[in-house]
């Protein structure tokens, strides 16, 4: 119960902005790539009406990777030696102690988090599918699954590499 509140204010303050404002646009939705093969970049198109519900997905920033805070970049690189220290989930145990690290890594990065605009609004993207993968590593029982979570987590990371500096 507890983490779950953990969880949602971690979520609600990263959709607010990391605690600072973004100026006149704050209340802008995040700008999202509907995954036309034309665009590279995220949008504000309307909604893609055949693709109803469908999370937001990250883009690059006309073709470049989107730049990133020391911060933030440091933040994910011990993230990723986390990752890296631990490749195979073995036991219920093995998946709550990366949880855990992961968790800690990610409360450093959102309470540190400076950046603003379209790349911060980027970064919630990640940040949006990271968390429930984190809190089904500290909270899931199924060896096999959480071993698959780990590799889903990994891939993530991959994908932030290819997005942001």
């Amino acid at each position: 119960m507890n983490r779950n509140i953990i969880f949602t204010f971690c979520v609600l303050l990263c959709l607010t902005g990391c605690g600072h404002g973004h100026g006149e646009h704050g209340n802008e939705a995040h700008e999202v790539d509907h995954g036309s093969a034309e665009h590279d970049h995220p949008t504000h198109a309307e909604p893609d009406h055949d693709d109803h519900g469908a999370e937001p997905r990250l883009a690059l920033n006309d073709g470049e990777k989107w730049p990133v805070d020391e911060h933030t970049r440091a933040s994910a690189a011990r993230i990723v030696e986390v990752l890296d220290d631990q490749r195979t989930i073995g036991s219920v145990e093995d998946a709550r102690t990366l949880g855990t690290a992961l968790d800690e890594e990610l409360d450093t990065l959102v309470k540190g988090c400076t950046m603003t605009g379209a790349a911060h609004d980027q970064l919630h993207v990640f940040l949006v599918a990271l968390f429930p993968k984190v809190e089904e590593l500290q909270e899931g029982t199924d060896v096999e699954r959480l071993g698959l979570v780990r590799g889903e987590i990994a891939s993530l990371f991959e994908e932030y590499g290819d997005h942001f500096e």
